[in-house]
């Protein structure tokens, strides 16, 4: 497992969502489409993006008013890592635990 691996999969990390030009629920509402969700982990060098494939059935769960948790999956520097993301719909800013372990 490499340092930056090991590194995030210690700690919650921060992280944020690009929404562009569009407001943050219309960002939201596509990424759920798409079933990927773009995420910006602040805690490395130059900022790590990566794609969290959203898992199907129950994936999204409201925690609470405006923040969800989101499951999913993705590969940094070939290690499966299941990813934890708690987000606020209103700034699509939150924190991600990250997993390692299998993808299935």
């Amino acid at each position: 497992m490499s340092q930056l691996v090991s590194r995030l999969v210690e700690q919650r990390c921060p992280v944020s969502v690009p929404c562009g030009a569009a407001s943050a629920s219309a960002a939201w509402t596509q990424y759920l489409a798409d079933g990927v969700l773009p995420v910006t982990i602040a805690l490395t060098r130059g900022s790590t993006e990566l794609d969290v494939g959203i898992e199907p059935g129950q994936a999204v769960e409201q925690v609470q008013t405006n923040v969800v948790r989101v499951q999913g999956h993705l590969i940094l520097d070939d290690v499966p890592l299941r990813a934890i993301v708690e987000l606020d719909l209103e700034t699509l800013r939150g924190f991600a635990q990250l997993q390692a372990g299998s993808l299935g």
